[in-house]
């Protein structure tokens, strides 16, 4: 009898161990594969609360130093109604002087739901073609006083405060009338620290026929009053045939509610008659409010390295009062 049961008592303990062997990988299987749901859904959590964050702080530190500049990025993407008047003088050794009236207007027409806005601004060529608005350091010689007055409609949208789209028709109001069609795009994409931003236009003026633009900036906050941003822009002119390009580098600094600086180093270029660059310019604004939150005041110190004096220094002051009403 013990001999018969042998087998048996040797067969149990290997089925035993073969059921185990076949039924814990699975359960251990399972145990290791229940935490990629978790991790994943507190990964994608943390992720949004990081987005949160930035959209909050960081973004709104951008939004409120480009409105307090009265910064071309204001202009063109707030959604509100903006009037911009400025009042510029250039002082140049020798004691030359020129003076400059430049305006513009964005009036948000009602029952709209804010998608159309009427333009109005002073020479819409020079605004939409240039790298750089008008309250950046341009080039020596490129400056010249308004002449052309233009009135657009535009069509606005905007995607969740990541995309911006914008287009314009209008005309040049001068004997003969001349008609302009604009697009612009932009999108920010945050980048841990850093805020990316990219921006692609394409316009056709009657007398100057197509073009197009594009740039790029990043912004990285190092303290709760200081932003430094580094933009690279290109616009491309079909007449006459060129590449404009343009460098910056700028620190904002904001040292209370109605005052701040702006530390600037530009390089500008162009590729006709030949690739080369235009100037070098180190540049310090400052910037106060005068009066409420729509009157300012600027001085504006500029030190030159041109191409046209085979980069010698050539020093320039700057001053502006702008009138600026906008929401904000």
């Amino acid at each position: 009898m013990p001999v018969s049961a042998s087998p048996f008592l040797f067969r149990l303990p290997l089925s035993v161990c073969l059921c185990g062997a076949l039924c814990f990988p699975l359960t251990s299987l399972a145990t290791d594969e229940s935490p990629v749901p978790a991790l994943i859904e507190s990964g994608i959590t943390a992720t949004d609360v990081t987005q949160d964050y930035i959209s909050r702080h960081f973004v709104s530190l951008v939004g409120s130093i480009d409105r307090f500049f009265g910064d071309e990025r204001h202009f063109q993407e707030s959604n509100d109604s903006v009037l911009q008047l400025d009042w510029n003088e250039l002082m140049e050794p020798g004691g030359a002087w020129q003076g400059r009236l430049a305006g513009r207007a964005k009036l948000h027409l009602p029952s709209t739901e804010q998608r159309f806005h009427l333009l109005l601004e002073s020479d819409p060529v020079q605004n939409t073609t240039t790298t750089a608005p008008a309250n950046q350091p341009q080039a020596v010689g490129k400056s010249q006083a308004a002449e052309k007055y233009a009135a657009a409609l535009r069509y606005e949208k905007r995607d969740e405060q990541a995309w911006h789209y914008s287009s314009d028709v209008g005309i040049l109001v001068q004997a003969p009338l001349q008609p302009f069609v604009r697009g612009r795009v932009s999108h920010v994409i945050p980048l841990q620290a850093w805020l990316m931003k990219n921006t692609g236009s394409l316009f056709w003026f009657s007398q100057i026929g197509p073009g197009a633009g594009t740039g790029i900036d990043f912004d990285h906050p190092f303290a709760a009053q200081t932003l430094f941003r580094a933009s690279s822009n290109a616009t491309w002119l079909h007449l006459p045939q060129r590449l404009d390009l343009r460098q910056d580098f700028t620190l904002f600094h904001t040292l209370d509610e109605r005052r701040a600086l702006q530390y600037q180093a530009s390089i500008i270029g162009t590729t006709q008659p030949y690739t080369r660059i235009d100037d070098c310019v180190l540049s310090a604004l400052y910037r106060r409010q005068l009066h409420r939150k729509w009157l300012f005041f600027e001085l504006n110190p500029q030190l030159h390295f041109p191409h046209e004096e085979q980069f010698r220094f050539t020093p320039q002051l700057w001053l502006r009062l702008q009138v600026l009403f906008s929401k904000g």
